[in-house]
């Protein structure tokens, strides 16, 4: 009972993030931004989404994967698009990642401990990636700058929206805080296990995942005819897929895009610019995790004809 209702609290937050974006713009404004924009940009972002979410993400895993047991691709792949469909369709109480490690459990001997410790460190490499990538970009820009960043934030935010967020936090690290240490501890442990090679080549994959997201938020804006400098980019994308990663909402609902919306205002970025553009990136994110669905009911077919033969 108390699963069902933290998942209905994290589906009602989402939207209500949503609703207060759209709130917050002028609605005839962004639709206006968005038919005028130049629908030749708008095809390689919605495909450089595709390339990393349908192929990259199940890449960055399989050497991890390759070390824990003789994995095929294709049971990577059917596993990562599975989860996707979990994760930004279903308001599901069970994660993208658990989905993922149920899957290939189904379809190999490999222990428990084993893949979720290859799911974890999966996650260890891109956090610490975005983390470093934030750090020397803070580190390398004047303090000037990052003090105005953090000014212009301040000043862009409505009252409501800065106490929504910290109580949201507060409230969020209170419940959670065990759960996040041990998660932390656990994460650090996995990283531990793997030789340099597979290492090496999971970080690669991620470094080439993380770029192509530049890449997408960069063909995003070229829509609207705005552009931004790579680094800017960079720190951006990193912020957003941070914050993300709190378990407030069901796919980070709401959350992706109000970040997303708000670290592009600190650039100049109008929000009746960001807002649409989170919102087109949301529908790309649900169409293409649609493709997770028909794996997930080939999945259940399979499922179901074995019990079927062992009767």
């Amino acid at each position: 009972m108390k699963k069902r209702l933290w998942q209905v609290f994290k589906v009602v937050f989402g939207l209500g993030l949503i609703a207060y974006l759209l709130y917050s713009i002028d609605l005839p404004e962004m639709w206006s931004e968005m038919k005028n924009g130049a629908l030749i940009w708008l095809f390689p972002a919605a495909m450089s989404i595709a390339l990393l979410l349908l192929f990259l993400a199940p890449l960055k895993l399989y050497p991890l994967l390759q070390r824990a047991g003789d994995f095929r691709f294709s049971d990577v792949y059917r596993a990562s698009v599975i989860g996707l469909f979990f994760n930004n369709v279903l308001p599901s109480s069970v994660g993208g990642d658990a989905v993922k490690v149920l899957v290939l459990k189904r379809r190999s001997d490999v222990s428990w401990a084993a893949l979720v410790t290859a799911s974890l460190a999966d996650r260890l490499i891109g956090l610490s990636i975005l983390l470093l990538a934030a750090l020397v970009y803070l580190l390398f820009k004047p303090m000037e700058s990052n003090l105005h960043l953090f000014e212009d934030a301040a000043e862009g935010m409505s009252i409501e929206l800065m106490w929504i967020i910290v109580l949201a936090l507060l409230v969020f690290f209170v419940i959670f805080r065990k759960k996040i240490k041990a998660f932390l501890r656990q994460m650090f442990e996995a990283a531990s296990q793997y030789d340099l090679r597979s290492l090496s080549l999971a970080v690669f994959f991620a470094l080439i995942f993380q770029g192509l997201r530049i890449v997408s938020l960069y063909f995003y804006l070229r829509f609207y005819d705005y552009r931004m400098a790579l680094p800017d980019l960079l720190f951006v994308i990193s912020v957003v897929s941070v914050v993300s990663m709190i378990p407030i909402s069901v796919g980070a609902l709401g959350v992706r895009e109000n970040v997303l919306t708000w670290s592009l205002a600190l650039y100049g970025v109008p929000l009746s610019v960001s807002v649409g553009m989170a919102l087109i990136s949301r529908v790309v994110f649900v169409l293409l995790s649609l493709i997770g669905a028909i794996y997930y009911f080939q999945e259940g077919q399979l499922q179901k004809s074995k019990g079927d033969d062992s009767v």
